[in-house]
């Protein structure tokens, strides 16, 4: 009995990731993801109390993996060390979360997730702190002002989310996410004055 519940369960699932997808969470149909599931409306709601509970339930996975991604030991001598971690974390949650980060960056207008960006470009705000700060330090560099690491966040995961968005051959994308990177933080600490 239990399988028949995981298997009407993952169904669900199946089908409103391909609504969220297609729809986006506003224009998305709690009907037609209990048609193309094959499940009667109510069977949804046995499942899920609403269309939100659904949504959080196909996007949140990525959402922590995404969040999660995080190269937190910046004692390597080398950039190229950093930015393989990071680029080798990026391809693991594409891979099993592309289809679900395409909805939770793009199609979350309507839930917790609508101002998502934002707070990625937090998260990466404090990377870039923690990273670049103690080399700027270091140096004797003070920062004039602080918001210059929002706009590189800001630039840095636009550029991803479009190599995600535009590309499907993994070793295209490794490629693209690595010259990203090395373009965006090699040496970042020299080119403040």
């Amino acid at each position: 009995m239990q399988y028949l519940k995981d298997e009407i369960k993952s169904r669900i699932i199946s089908s409103a990731l391909n609504e969220f997808y297609n729809k986006g969470f506003v224009d998305a149909s709690m009907r037609k993801i209990a048609k193309d599931a094959n499940v009667a409306i109510g069977n949804v709601y046995r499942y899920f109390k609403s269309k939100e509970d659904l949504f959080y339930e196909v996007v949140d996975p990525a959402y922590n993996s995404l969040i999660n991604i995080k190269e937190n030991n910046y004692k390597s001598t080398s950039d190229l060390v950093v930015f393989e971690a990071v680029v080798d974390r990026i391809m693991l949650v594409f891979k099993e979360y592309r289809v679900q980060l395409s909805i939770l960056i793009d199609k979350g207008k309507g839930t917790k997730y609508e101002n998502i960006k934002d707070k990625l470009i937090l998260v990466t705000v404090k990377e870039i702190s923690d990273y670049l700060l103690p080399m700027l330090k270091e140096r004797e560099v003070n920062i004039k002002e602080a918001f210059i690491f929002n706009v590189i966040a800001a630039a840095f995961l636009e550029g991803l989310f479009i190599i995600l968005r535009e590309y499907n051959d993994e070793d295209v994308i490794r490629y693209l996410v690595h010259e990203l990177l090395t373009i965006s933080f090699s040496d970042i600490d020299k080119r403040f004055v």
